[in-house]
């Protein structure tokens, strides 16, 4: 179910199979909500109470026309619920939004991001993931929009057993085009598990920086966490930056990471021409080959094909 939220007019409440939506000014009267998260007209809270699963995903349409929007969202998936969510951006201006997700015992929460603004726009994101005992929380995001964005996030592990799997993928193609991803996770219980794989392909002038950190608690023992993080550039002046990190004060842990950056092999390159295939068409395969393990991890079919539908505007542009 789409849901078209058009510069920042969130309906002021909508219910669908037991999950519950509600703008700031109905919010404020339901005593399921925190007060601390009340900070902005344009909050939005969504709600999926203790044993509901929502088959269907959700999908948050956001349009902006005015010069600058401010967006809040607060997600709260309470014990044995199950949710998947796409958030969708198209502005053409300057978009600043923050998400809370709280993932109770035993919650399943699907987040998906597809960034596709305008060239001239600006986007800037925070993530803040709280998860408890035995939750499962999937975070695939798609940035390839904007002159320049950046993402924070930020995810916290706080019972045993809880698991953050982390994707994305950032194809740069313009001049000018900026992405910064500053990515946080902090495993304080035994037993909980991340992993992070974001890859990149950037062209012409474009530049991106990425820093992923995970931090292990003194109390965080037998965790698992592996993060990976790859770029591939299609141009002498595209620049990327990564730098993986680790701080570990806990004994008895699986923890790895990797990072490189590259360019086309030139003999993959001249195997393809050598078989009929012109530059273009080669270049195509290669980069597609290159992003296929991380797009591949988009399980829903409904939102890998609002994925496919835009990249593939992306690359008729």
């Amino acid at each position: 179910m789409t849901i078209t939220i058009l510069n920042g007019k969130i309906p002021e409440k909508f219910e669908v199979e037991g999950v519950m939506l509600y703008a700031l000014p109905r919010a404020r009267e339901q005593s399921i909500f925190p007060k601390s998260v009340f900070s902005d007209n344009n909050t939005l809270f969504l709600y999926i109470p203790k044993n509901v699963r929502l088959e269907k995903p959700l999908h948050f349409l956001y349009q902006n026309n005015s010069k600058q929007y401010f967006s809040h969202h607060v997600i709260i998936a309470n014990e044995n619920s199950e949710l998947t969510l796409l958030e969708e951006y198209q502005n053409n201006h300057a978009m600043n939004v923050t998400t809370e997700i709280y993932a109770s015992k035993n919650a399943r929460v699907h987040f998906a991001k597809i960034q596709n603004e305008n060239s001239s726009a600006t986007h800037d994101a925070s993530l803040s993931i709280h998860q408890q005992e035995e939750s499962v929380v999937n975070v695939f995001s798609l940035s390839n929009g904007a002159r320049s964005a950046r993402e924070l996030i930020k995810i916290n592990l706080h019972e045993r057993g809880a698991e953050c799997i982390l994707n994305g993928f950032y194809p740069l193609k313009n001049d000018e085009q900026k992405l910064d991803y500053f990515i946080d996770v902090n495993h304080h219980a035994k037993h909980t598990r991340s992993e992070m794989l974001y890859k990149g392909i950037l062209d012409k002038k474009s530049k991106s920086n990425f820093r992923g950190k995970v931090f292990v608690h003194q109390a965080a023992k037998h965790i698992t966490a592996h993060q990976s993080n790859h770029h591939l550039l299609l141009s002498k002046e595209a620049e990327a930056g990564s730098k993986p990190e680790l701080e570990i004060y806990a004994d008895d842990v699986k923890c790895t990471h990797g990072a490189t950056v590259g360019q086309i092999d030139p003999d993959a390159l001249f195997y393809l021409r050598a078989r009929g295939l012109d530059e273009k068409e080669s270049m195509k395969l290669l980069t597609a080959a290159f992003a296929a393990d991380v797009l591949d991890r988009m399980k829903n079919n409904f939102i890998k094909n609002q994925i496919n539908m835009t990249l593939a505007e992306y690359c008729h542009e």
